[in-house]
């Protein structure tokens, strides 16, 4: 089977930890299925070097600059998406030839993908993560183009039982969603010791420590985790953050710790690689992941294989992995919560082993399995359809 991927949910060539959840999962994919992945980059990350076609394992992946008008036109993303695929990579496409297109997040590039395989009048199956239906369906313009896509699809796949039920309200088809949990790569994400890892990472020898680690964005709560550090050490409870990843919200942060009078709170790393990640979920005694919303973050799952208990809002899938024998669940935008949890998960025992247990059946492999039996149905049943 010949298989065109269409995604920003990628790791770039200067940006390898982005989008791992999909390279994991698309590098696990039988080896009967021949896997192409086209990568659209903003063009203002645009470099010459990305245009040639790269090997990123069994995948053969393009990127293409995506041009595309200011914040405000959203609603023209999907179509400058798609141009941008036409005019970037026409040949290439039609080379590949495929014989069933994958859009992996809902919009723009479920949308574009969307117009391509009809393009191409083969199949067209999506594939939903979290945020593209939690937040990007609910703006009108938005909205158009996902239905339009979620319509033309032959099936919708989705990482958790609760983005499912998000895309009924949508008006999606029960029988169309396949929920296909993500993987973890438990060989990588596994126990170690938290002395050695600490030393390792250059982190304080003693005293408690958070990790948050991903996108410094305000809905994935990473300013709700500074706030929290803050109280924790307001009641008493002394305890540092761990900062792994950049972004907007950094300012932000470091103006809540300013305002609290103990910038030493925060112990910043910047941005960095996926493989490292695991020395800092063994090196701390908690991750925190406050999000707003949410599928089934890979982060918590890794940190659930390292042993290491999880501090998380109950939002989209989180609550479907997360038991309280590994942490504790929180509502949404609560800080008050959000500070116990933290206090009452610092001073309580952890069964390391039985943490790690209740992930122990989440695979990349079995999660790759899962997907190329939702391709293979559509595509099975594009050619019988296609039958006089």
């Amino acid at each position: 089977m010949r298989l065109l991927i269409v995604t920003n949910q990628f790791p770039f060539p200067g940006e390898t930890s982005r989008g791992t959840f999909n390279a994991n999962q698309f590098l696990e994919l039988p080896a009967d299925i021949d896997v192409h992945v086209v990568v659209p980059v903003p063009f203002r990350q645009w470099r010459r070097s990305y245009g040639a076609v790269h090997d990123w394992g069994r995948c053969r992946v393009r990127y293409l600059p995506f041009y595309y008008p200011p914040g405000f036109a959203q609603g023209w993303h999907g179509d400058a998406y798609y141009l941008s695929l036409l005019i970037g990579a026409r040949r290439w496409l039609s080379d590949v030839d495929p014989e069933v297109v994958l859009g992996s997040f809902l919009y723009p590039d479920g949308y574009a993908a969307a117009r391509l395989a009809a393009a191409m009048h083969v199949p067209l199956v999506l594939k939903a993560h979290g945020s593209d239906v939690n937040q990007k369906s609910a703006a009108p313009a938005l909205r158009r183009g996902i239905g339009r896509a979620l319509g033309q699809a032959a099936a919708v796949v989705v990482v958790s039982a609760a983005l499912r039920q998000q895309l009924e309200l949508l008006g999606t088809s029960r029988d169309k969603i396949k929920v296909v949990y993500n993987g973890v790569n438990t060989a990588a994400f596994s126990p170690q010791d938290r002395a050695a890892c600490r030393a390792q990472l250059g982190l304080p020898e003693a005293g408690r420590l958070a990790l948050f680690a991903g996108n410094l964005k305000a809905d994935k709560g990473a300013v709700d985790a500074v706030h929290a550090i803050c109280r924790l050490n307001a009641d008493g409870v002394p305890a540092r953050l761990v900062i792994v990843g950049d972004g907007a919200a950094a300012t932000e942060m470091r103006r809540v710790v300013e305002q609290c009078g103990a910038q030493d709170l925060l112990l910043w790393q910047g941005r960095r690689p996926h493989r490292e990640l695991a020395t800092f979920m063994n090196a701390v005694d908690v991750l925190v992941l406050p999000s707003h919303a949410e599928g089934v973050p890979n982060v918590v799952l890794e940190a659930l294989a390292c042993g290491t208990p999880v501090v998380a809002t109950a939002v989209g899938g989180i609550p479907e992995v997360l038991y309280e024998a590994a942490g504790a669940l929180v509502p949404a935008r609560d800080i008050t919560a959000l500070a116990h949890a933290m206090g009452e998960v610092f001073n309580r025992p952890f069964d390391r082993a039985a943490i790690r247990a209740q992930v122990a059946h989440l695979s990349w492999p079995g999660s790759a399995a899962q997907l190329a039996d939702v391709l293979r149905s559509a595509v099975d049943g594009a050619a019988a359809r296609a039958m006089p």
